[in-house]
């Protein structure tokens, strides 16, 4: 049951993030250029998985804490 309940708490959220992903601008612009929907999504999950690959690639690169907070703090600013 609880596995159940979780499951069905993740979906739900899921397709509520799903939802507010097709209502925000850049969703909308980029789906305004591409051919459907399913391109508009692909495009956006690519600059997506580009974001989280420099991410990652930062964080190898500064493992100092402080460093990291020092730019997370900067990043929150603008």
């Amino acid at each position: 049951f609880i596995t159940y309940v979780l499951g069905k708490n993740r979906l739900q959220k899921e397709c509520e993030l799903h939802a507010e992903k097709q209502h925000s601008p850049v969703f909308q612009a980029v789906q305004g250029i591409a051919k459907d929907q399913a391109e508009a999504e692909r495009v956006i999950h690519g600059w997506m998985m580009e974001l989280r690959k420099k991410e990652n690639q930062f964080l190898e690169n500064h493992t100092d804490i402080s460093e990291i907070n020092s730019v997370l703090r900067d990043r929150s600013k603008t």
